[in-house]
């Protein structure tokens, strides 16, 4: 752990943008980087086609001490993913403060020696290809005493710009909300679906529900024109789905491997539609390697992220919930083929070919449709699919579509808030939810309205009540800075 109120009053703070390079890959680095607030991502082959997110580095992390102590170029490139502060600590400052107390030298070599411990467990990933991981560590918020310096802007001469359009970053920070997309007017490319009655053959094999390992590239949103306006049913007050993606969902890229691979395992579900008796490959627990958490408490894993494998998909009948609730639904047979018949034919052309980006969102959607048929508002199933739908959207570098994605899950959790009786085991997780939606919205005050809650909730979790305090803290100095 690095005290970094030893470097009070020599260290260089810089105050930088959402969005900005950092440091590039191979760029010349003599500067120890100290987050002190905000948090910044750690990519290698940044802009090539296996571009990877490897880690999220945030309050009281650091990087570039490579550079700094050997004079080595930086191992990735790390880009900002919020407005963030830092504190650089040049080799002569360092050893200024070094050579005055030992004490920190040895704090400052024992925090190297954990990485190097860290990074020594995961050699499984260091030799399939990928560079070291960094493993983020965190000092409380005592130990900020940087905060109270006054900061500079990172002269425009030496700030890098984010990367345009043919490299966005494929993890974007908080989002602001936007108006909701319109939809064009053109058909889309894929094809509509019938408006028939579907039949499928009675032995047909179930198809994995899990896309293909598609290299990590920098995602390019190709504009893609929305269906046609929904029909209505005579006598419903709904319109009937044409289409399982909403007006505008692009074409994206993910990372999601599949079949013969060390972190997946084939799990048998029974659908309770259908009655449909079937494998589905989900994640394996025990392989799970934490690389880093968000500031928005989302774990980040390392060769594996599970948010895509959370939803089950019945090969059948095509019902679809996510995997821990797969089971328990209300039998709504008929209700679900109902509701899922007029775009059976888009769906069967997702899931039937290899796996993709697309049936990672189609499975989400499809879920979503199912949800308010199979499952009581208390189970709060539309709220958690909208919120990883954000997440997923975020991924794939759409800002607008994630502004949309967090704005829907925002108000689905504050409906539920207000109208279902929520148990006191689930009152603090809830509020600490509500609050980081908020606060992605920009709506500083029912964020923190919301981490007091969470923070004084006396049925709630320390770790919980720890996080809200650090929040509460964050959105103090995002208000005091404007």
């Amino acid at each position: 752990m690095i005290k970094i109120e030893r470097f009070t009053g020599i260290a260089d703070r810089r105050r930088i943008e959402k969005g900005t390079v950092i440091l590039q890959e191979g760029d010349a680095c003599n500067e120890l980087h100290i987050i002190v607030l905000g948090s910044v991502g750690v990519y290698s082959e940044y802009g090539k086609p296996r571009q990877k997110l490897v880690a999220v580095l945030t309050t009281g992390d650091y990087f570039g001490e490579q550079g700094m102590l050997l004079g080595l170029p930086a191992p990735a490139t790390y880009i900002s993913l919020m407005n963030t502060t830092v504190a650089a600590v040049s080799a002569e400052t360092a050893g200024a403060v070094f050579g005055a107390s030992p004490g920190a030298a040895l704090s400052f070599a024992a925090s190297l020696c954990e990485r190097l411990s860290r990074r020594d467990a995961s050699l499984e990933q260091l030799y399939s290809g990928y560079p070291p991981v960094l493993m983020p560590r965190r000092v409380s918020q005592p130990e900020l005493a940087l905060q109270a310096q006054p900061e500079r802007e990172i002269p425009p001469a030496t700030q890098r710009t984010p990367k345009q359009a043919a490299n966005p970053l494929p993890v974007d920070p908080p989002v602001a909300a936007q108006p909701e997309a319109k939809p064009d007017t053109a058909p889309r490319e894929a094809g509509k679906p019938a408006q028939k009655t579907h039949v499928r053959p009675a032995a047909a094999a179930p198809a994995s529900q899990h896309p293909e390992s598609v290299p990590a590239a920098a995602p390019a949103k190709e504009e893609k024109a929305a269906a046609p306006k929904p029909a209505v049913r005579a006598g419903s007050a709904k319109p009937e789905l044409t289409d399982i993606f909403p007006p505008g969902h692009g074409s994206y890229k993910l990372e999601v491997p599949f079949g013969d691979n060390p972190y997946l395992m084939d799990k048998t579900f029974t659908c309770p539609q259908c009655g449909r008796t079937f494998k589905s490959q989900v994640v394996r627990p025990s392989r799970l390697v934490s690389i880093g958490t968000d500031p928005d408490r989302r774990v980040r894993y390392s060769g594996i992220e599970p948010l895509y494998y959370d939803i089950v998909v019945c090969p059948d009948c095509r019902y679809s919930a996510i995997a821990d609730s797969f089971e328990s639904a209300l039998k709504r047979r008929a209700i679900v083929l109902e509701k899922l018949q007029p775009i059976m034919e888009q769906l069967d052309g997702i899931f039937d070919r290899p796996p993709g980006a697309d049936s990672v969102f189609a499975a989400h959607f499809t879920a979503l449709a199912c949800a308010e048929i199979c499952f009581q508002p208390g189970a709060l199933m539309h709220c958690r699919l909208w919120h990883k739908l954000s997440r997923i959207y975020s991924d794939a570098g759409d800002a607008g579509m994630e502004a949309q994605a967090v704005k829907t899950a925002y108000e689905s959790y504050m409906s539920a808030y207000q109208k279902i009786n929520i148990s006191a085991r689930q009152n603090q997780s809830l509020c600490v939810i509500i609050a980081e939606l908020a606060l992605k919205l920009g709506d500083y005050i029912t964020a923190r309205n919301f981490f007091f809650k969470a923070k004084t909730d006396r049925e709630g979790t320390p770790i919980l009540r720890r996080h809200a305090e650090d929040r509460i803290e964050d959105i103090k100095e995002a208000m005091q800075n404007g």
